[in-house]
């Protein structure tokens, strides 16, 4: 267990309440994008130097962390949307969701 305060903080003042850079007001999904647009770290800590190699990895860690809860979720909402009686067109009054609300 490390003491280390986490690098990527949430603050509801600071982009909204969005998972940002301790100390700075870069978000984790800005850092991703421009990985995603084909910066490299070199490129990402030469324009934004008040930022380190591990402020990055924190950011990849934790939207790496993301896509795995978005796509366990998915899973669940596909395992309901699939079972057995679930295209009838009826939703039970306790049914946890409703099918027919999901967007597209």
């Amino acid at each position: 267990m490390t003491t280390e305060p986490s690098r990527i903080t949430l603050d509801p003042k600071v982009l909204l309440g969005k998972p940002v850079i301790r100390g700075t007001r870069l978000s984790v999904e800005f850092i991703i994008g421009l990985m995603a647009e084909g910066w490299s770290e070199a490129d990402i800590l030469a324009n934004y130097p008040g930022i380190t190699r591990e402020d990055i990895t924190a950011c990849a860690e934790r939207g790496r962390a993301a896509a795995a809860v978005k796509t366990w979720l998915l899973a669940q909402i596909e395992k309901k949307c699939t079972a057995p009686g679930a295209n009838s067109g009826e939703t039970a009054p306790d049914a946890p969701f409703a099918p027919e609300r999901l967007a597209a």
